[in-house]
């Protein structure tokens, strides 16, 4: 009877070791496919995506709305008028409600759309740069991200003034 558990134990044990193996091998050759050929790593497609042979595509109806958002924000609309532009055209989010005015902003800073993103492998931590076919002209892209870095600058002073006085916080 002790020798037929010693017996399982060691069969266990191997199995165990042949699972690990077979994962390793697995995550390695996906690994390999995604920085060969360019394809899509897996996870939450960005909004105004779909695949395609597992390469990332612009998505017609989809990223006819994004470059509508970054138009209007590019323009000067608030981030609050281009939500209600969605909302009032049901344009649904990937997670299946409404955009929220937050969503809209990481939209906005998302590198997909100028047609290059980063896939991090979790265990090994390996950063792989990729492309993929961009939905928004770069000039527009990097405007768009000045707007939103002066912006933030701006959020995160005491008192909102248009004009900078040396002064201001000696006052109070």
């Amino acid at each position: 009877v002790r020798d037929d558990m010693l017996m399982l134990e060691i069969k266990r044990l191997f199995a165990s070791h042949d699972n690990a193996l077979r994962t390793t091998r697995m995550k390695q050759s996906k690994l390999y496919r995604i920085k060969k050929d360019n394809i899509w790593g897996g996870g939450q497609l960005p909004y105004g995506y779909t695949t395609e042979d597992k390469k990332l595509t612009p998505d017609k109806e989809e990223s006819k709305w994004v470059k509508k958002m970054f138009k209007w924000y590019y323009d000067g609309k608030p981030i609050i008028w281009i939500k209600q532009q969605l909302d009032t055209n049901n344009v649904i989010a990937r997670r299946g409600g409404l955009f929220s005015t937050g969503s809209i902003m990481r939209l906005f800073k998302n590198t997909h759309y100028i047609g290059q993103y980063k896939h991090t492998d979790r265990e090994s931590g390996e950063v792989i740069e990729l492309n993929c076919p961009p939905i928004v002209d770069e000039k527009i892209w990097n405007k768009i991200q000045e707007k939103i870095s002066k912006n933030q600058e701006r959020h995160k002073q005491t008192a909102k003034t248009k004009n900078f006085y040396l002064i201001r916080h000696l006052l109070y």
